[in-house]
Parts: C-alpha cells; structure tokens; sequence
C-alpha cells in the first residue's frame, strides 16, 4: 500500500494483520494491525500515520472499533519486538492498531463552529 502523496521512491507503508487474543497491551483485542515502512525514507512516518488513520475512519464506518496503542510502538521497534510479529530488521513500525467489534459507541463530540481567517 502505498500512500496517496508518496513518490514512485518513496518506501511503502506495509499493513501486517496478526491476530491476538494475548493481554497486555493489546486489551483481548481480536486483530492487531501495524502500519510500517521500510526505513530509512523520507516520509515514512507521516505516509504510514496518514494510512492509518484512513484505516481507522473507514473501520469506524463499518461499524467497527479501532485503537492506535502508543505504548507498544516503542517494544515493536526493538529487534524483540520485530522478532515476535515476524518483522525485517529494516522495518519501521509506526502505527500498531487494535480492531474489534466495540460493545457501544459514544455519542458524537460536540464541535464549535471553525473560524476561518484568509491571510494574503
């Protein structure tokens, strides 16, 4: 998967889908999904955040609950980390997702109207 805005050159973010029943940091969750790119490259952060965020927004539209756990990005970049999901060393996890099914929904964030300013 490559991102909208990357380059020919620009490595691609690569979606790997474990599924984990495990504790930890992953709560019981039954999919984990990790965004990475082979590093080093320019963007390879911003394209693979970029990629999961429009995986979580489509996840949400089917009904379907997602959640990037931070804590465990750190672990997942550490040769013990890449070696227990199967990962190349030159690999650059950036966005671990859990999906599952959630038991509700919250209720829509109430917005404020954006301000809107033209400068030039």
């Amino acid at each position: 998967m490559r991102a909208p805005s990357a380059p020919s050159s620009t490595p691609p973010c690569t979606p790997s889908v474990r599924r984990t029943r495990s504790r930890g940091p992953f709560y019981h969750a039954p999919v984990l999904i990790l965004i990475s790119g082979a590093a080093p490259g320019p963007w390879v952060v911003e394209n693979c955040a970029l990629a999961a965020e429009n995986l979580m927004l489509a996840a949400y539209a089917r009904r379907l609950g997602t959640c990037w756990i931070g804590y465990a990005q750190q672990y997942l970049t550490t040769e013990a980390g890449k070696r227990l999901l199967g990962l190349p060393s030159g690999c650059l996890p950036v966005a671990p997702l859990i999906v599952g099914h959630p038991t509700t929904f919250p209720p829509p964030t109430q917005r404020r109207e954006p301000e809107i300013r033209w400068v030039g």
